[in-house]
């Protein structure tokens, strides 16, 4: 089909009409009561899965969830699977592809009490007292978690290490092959790697631990003596009164930078060099090629951006979250205060200045030149829900390409190529999703984020209150 504007709420600004086809395709019904923020969907906007309980009334339109005397339920892709006295807050997972999932549920004893077990593939594990933390690596293939009998172990795959006196969620690297998790025993906190203790230590941040983008590397924060450090590979870097966050690796793993404070001065340190001591500093951000770094810093009330060692122009506020370097680390992008409002800050220079920016939003384009976001004008309107309330402007290059009267977080994607840019924006009561200004499809509501299967066939997925969809919009050769 060819698509085409509807009710006039898109202004295409003179964009090249892209003629597309529209592959629709029924994934699953909703089966059972959805409870509240359960539902969650595969990164290629293939599968859904959900906890669904009780049964629903239809009452004069309005569907009420009913106390559910037969228990819970994990659906994956209108599948149900058993039903559970509980299904564990926010354990439900899905595998990068969505071909593998895992939950932790809570079960009835034949002898009164429950038991709990973490269900891998629809495959339950052991049962323990309690289970907490659970995690899948990308693939899917492997799941951990923290398990009491009363004891505490942690489950890796099909190994179990312990007992403990403690321990937290285990993390998986990026690639799948490596998994690590701290636990206490002795008095003492461990850090495992590979189920291996690789060190002991007065205390450690159980957030910190991170793996190089292969997998490679892995550095954490541990302390001893009343000092905080990194250990990176298994050496311990120089100790400060704390370390803020978590260390973080260069794309390529070669390098590695976090956020040190003595005093109540803060310092980023790269490759174990401290730099300039500021009243506050950010998170650090790594060029894609791992030359470059760039990091919010705050001198008296003043913010600054500073990229290699060198500091940009002042503000009165950053976006903190907001750092963007382009794909060859050549340009560098924030959100600053100016002139009363927020304008992106491209290369040192001020852009146009809008009431809202999204930072969510900001990408620099495939080529490295634009940078694409979103931007809001709200003409002194206050907050609604779901947004504010005013008009919402696609910016490209500086250039408001598109405009529109809202907006739907997470759904605003580029192809690789560039050509190619999707979101989501309301319509009455729907949400329509929108190709290059072009709508092409009417919703009750979106699901995860959009995904290009190639830079010609982004893909979403849809929900009705009876039905869900994986809806890909295909291309032509002239788009």
């Amino acid at each position: 089909m060819s698509a085409s504007n509807q009710g006039g709420k898109v202004t295409n600004a003179g964009q090249e009409k892209w003629s597309m086809r529209v592959d629709q395709r029924r994934l699953c019904a909703v089966e059972g009561a959805v409870m509240d923020d359960t539902l969650i969907a595969s990164a290629n906007a293939e599968h859904v899965a959900w906890v669904a309980a009780g049964r629903r009334f239809d009452m004069g339109g309005d569907h009420v969830v009913v106390e559910p005397s037969g228990g819970f339920r994990v659906v994956v892709d209108g599948s149900a699977g058993p039903v559970y006295k509980e299904i564990l807050k926010d354990s439900l997972v899905l595998s990068q592809d969505g071909s593998h999932f895992a939950y932790a549920a809570r079960k009835k004893k034949w002898l009164g009490g429950t038991a709990c077990v973490v269900v891998h593939d629809g495959s339950e594990h052991q049962k323990y007292q309690a289970v907490s933390g659970l995690a899948m690596n990308r693939t899917g293939s492997q799941v951990a978690y923290v398990a009491k009998a009363p004891e505490t172990y942690v489950v890796c795959g099909n190994q179990r290490f312990g007992p403990f006196d403690g321990a937290t969620r285990p993390v998986f690297s990026s690639d799948g092959t490596h998994a690590a998790f701290p636990a206490k025993r002795s008095g003492h906190f461990e850090i495992f790697l590979d189920g291996r203790s690789i060190g002991q230590y007065d205390d450690c941040l159980h957030t910190s631990l991170t793996f190089s983008e292969d997998g490679g590397r892995f550095a954490f924060v541990a302390a001893r003596s009343g000092r905080r450090f990194v250990v990176v590979d298994g050496r311990e870097w120089k100790g400060y009164d704390s370390l803020l966050g978590a260390p973080v690796f260069s794309a390529d793993g070669r390098r590695l930078t976090y956020v040190a404070k003595r005093g109540s001065k803060c310092c980023v340190v790269v490759d174990d060099r401290e730099g300039s001591w500021y009243d506050a500093v950010g998170d650090p951000v790594f060029s894609r090629d791992g030359k470059h770094i760039a990091f919010p810093a705050r001198v008296g009330a003043e913010w600054v951006v500073v990229e290699d060692g060198s500091e940009g122009p002042r503000f009165s506020g950053l976006a903190k979250a907001s750092i963007r370097f382009n794909p060859g680390g050549t340009r560098l992008a924030y959100v600053a205060g100016w002139q009363g409002k927020l304008a992106v800050i491209v290369d040192g220079k001020p852009t146009k200045p809008y009431d809202v920016i999204s930072t969510e939003t900001l990408t620099f384009m495939p080529d490295g030149e634009e940078l694409a976001h979103v931007a809001v004008e709200t003409g002194g309107k206050v907050l609604r829900e779901g947004g504010f309330l005013g008009t919402y402007h696609i910016v490209v290059g500086g250039v408001e390409k598109w405009s529109f009267p809202g907006f739907a977080e997470g759904s605003f994607a580029i192809s690789p190529d560039g050509k190619t840019i999707v979101w989501a924006a309301p319509e009455q009561d729907e949400w329509c999703f929108y190709v290059n200004g072009e709508s092409v499809g009417r919703h009750a509501a979106f699901l995860g984020r959009p995904f290009f299967e190639n830079p010609k066939r982004p893909r979403y997925l849809a929900k009705t209150d009876e039905e869900i969809f994986t809806i890909a919009i295909e291309l032509d050769s002239g788009a």
